[in-house]
């Protein structure tokens, strides 16, 4: 008969037989596999958090190197279609000044070689100070510093993509080209220094030759923005309107506050006859820069370019009250406000405003 144990035995006498703890006798090999194996368990999940770390490290580091939101590394006058930021008349043939942007200093990559010491601590420290001088755009002393630098360590990257910074923005375009050129063909994988190499095929008319590098830099780092602002400003100068709109739209979304990118992308979408579209980013734009003359005659020209000839006139007369008789005469001197000029309205605003200015002359007059 089965033992099923003395039921009228008090709940809290022991019963020797049973409910006793389970106890395992290793073997030293077993200890020791054991050990082993923990240690081995343990070692991988602190890599694991190593390598997240780092790569939230790398992440970060990425987002700063993007520019602000409203301002680029040496953004000067941008191709318009009255100004972007300045008071520039409209530019019929526009030059482009396309973005650049600044190599790191805080870092130089080792080389395959061994570097010494005490010489890279020499090199580091000409490149910090020629960094000074390139954020307050002194170029010429930026120079003398990078070129110290690769004296005591030659074929440094980021003092070679810096030089070729500094004499793009000189207009030594030459320069700029040999130094980045060789700089690329020892360090193939920075986007930096095809954007930067871009730049300046770009003030040397080679928009052939500029588009290809940017597209390189893209292909190194997808969302680089700078390489996509240039992208928008080549096919903008070369009348690509419809790609120009299409790399513009995506600047405009990753710095919504830059009055200049806006500003172009308007011009881009103006000349694929997409007015409205072209109105609202202006209209953001006078939200940034009230007072910029040039965004109110640049609204003014979609609806003259629609035949709304009466609202355009309402925007010219805005536009007038930031400007001077000269600029005033010299934005409506466009070519585009040129149905405008034997318009009854346009006549009596000229006189009222500016009698003692003459009429711009018909197109082609």
């Amino acid at each position: 008969m089965p033992d099923h144990g003395d039921i009228y035995k008090a709940p809290d006498q022991k019963d020797e037989s049973k409910g006793k703890g389970v106890f395992v006798d290793f073997t030293t090999q077993q200890a020791r596999t054991r050990v082993l194996r923990n240690v081995i368990g343990f070692g991988v999940v602190v890599a694991v958090l190593l390598g997240l770390a780092s790569w939230l490290v790398y992440l970060q580091e990425k987002k700063d190197a993007l520019p602000d939101s409203t301002e680029f590394p040496f953004q000067q006058n941008l191709y318009s279609l009255s100004g972007a930021s300045t008071n520039a008349p409209v530019i019929v043939s526009p030059s482009v000044t396309p973005f650049t942007s600044v190599p790191r200093t805080d870092e130089i990559k080792q080389s395959r070689r061994e570097l010494d010491p005490q010489k890279l601590s020499e090199a580091m420290a000409e490149m910090r100070i020629a960094n000074g001088y390139v954020s307050s755009r002194e170029w010429g002393k930026a120079e003398i510093h990078l070129k110290e630098a690769l004296k005591i360590l030659p074929d440094i990257g980021e003092a070679e993509r810096m030089l070729g910074l500094v004499y793009t923005q000189k207009g030594s375009f030459d320069q700029a080209i040999a130094v980045l050129e060789k700089s690329i063909a020892e360090y193939p994988f920075n986007e930096d220094a095809y954007n930067n190499l871009a730049a300046a095929y770009m003030h040397k008319g080679r928009m052939d030759k500029a588009e290809d590098l940017l597209y390189t830099a893209l292909s190194i780092q997808p969302n680089y923005i700078l390489a996509q602002l240039n992208l928008g400003l080549l096919y903008l100068a070369t009348a690509r309107y419809q790609s120009a709109a299409e790399y513009l739209e995506l600047s405009v979304d990753r710095v919504p506050l830059n009055s200049a990118v806006r500003n172009n992308l308007a011009v881009a979408l103006l000349r694929i006859g997409r007015y409205e579209d072209a109105r609202e980013h202006l209209r953001k734009v006078i939200e940034i820069e009230p007072e910029t003359a040039a965004t109110y005659f640049n609204v003014a020209i979609t609806y003259v370019l629609e035949n709304r000839f009466e609202e355009g006139m309402e925007w010219i007369r805005k536009g007038s009250e930031y400007c001077s008789p000269a600029l005033f005469q010299l934005f409506v001197s466009d070519s585009d406000f040129g149905v405008l000029r034997e318009h009854p309205e346009f006549k009596n605003l000229m006189n009222a405003m500016y009698p003692e200015l003459p009429l711009p002359p018909p197109p082609g007059g």
